[in-house]
């Protein structure tokens, strides 16, 4: 089973609409710096100028009523999930019913010469023990590529603005370095199968958007 699934938002926001969406979430990079502590660097070697080692204090759907495209990609991702649910993850322990997913969602912005590092979401494996889906999707963009490692073998999804890649959260992945004086940036996010499979005691339980 390929657990590593691309989905394109095809004319659900036009490349202008999502210039724009870009212009829009760089505009908030500082405040999201100024306003969340650093939380870690979840083994991406960013550092605390970095708005993904924030991404554990906020949701960035927060910004929905500011900027009303953001619940266009919120419904690109809910529907990108049920089809992965429906199509991919079927051989797995879960009836439909038995969901009520929420999701975990943060910014990251690239520069050049910058990269995200090794990483991954959860040391949960393949067996079952997994408790939610990871993804990323890709907004502003230029001759970059992520890497999945999915603990045999290596695959590359060149990105594309407006694709979205779901793959399991125990998946290594990185990017290359960004070559581009323009930012690279994407949503990343997790899809957490029910909302009481999150962690007690940490801020982002509280920031969970349910899809439902």
């Amino acid at each position: 089973m390929n657990y590593l699934q691309s989905y394109s938002i095809d004319n659900r926001l036009s490349e202008s609409a999502i210039n724009n969406l870009v212009t829009f979430l760089i505009s908030k990079e500082q405040e999201i710096l100024d306003s969340y502590p650093f939380m870690s660097d979840y083994g991406t070697s960013l550092t605390t100028e970095h708005v993904s080692t924030r991404s554990n204090a906020y949701n960035i759907f927060k910004y929905i009523d500011e900027y009303p495209d953001l619940n266009i990609i919120f419904e690109f991702i809910k529907t990108s999930y049920w089809n992965y649910i429906d199509n991919v993850f079927s051989p797995k322990n879960f009836t439909n019913d038995q969901l009520d997913p929420s999701v975990s969602a943060w910014l990251n912005v690239i520069r050049e010469s910058e990269r995200i590092g090794m990483h991954k979401h959860s040391d949960q494996h393949a067996s079952g023990l997994w408790s939610f889906v990871s993804g990323t999707i890709s907004l502003g963009v230029s001759n970059t590529s992520t890497f999945y490692n999915d603990g045999s073998s290596t695959h590359e999804v060149e990105n594309v603005a407006g694709e979205l890649t779901l793959f399991p959260p125990y998946f290594t992945h990185w990017t290359n370095l960004h070559a581009s004086s323009e930012p690279r940036v994407t949503l990343g996010f997790d899809v957490l199968f029910r909302h009481d499979h999150s962690p007690e005691g940490i801020d982002f339980t509280n920031n969970l958007k349910k899809f439902n």
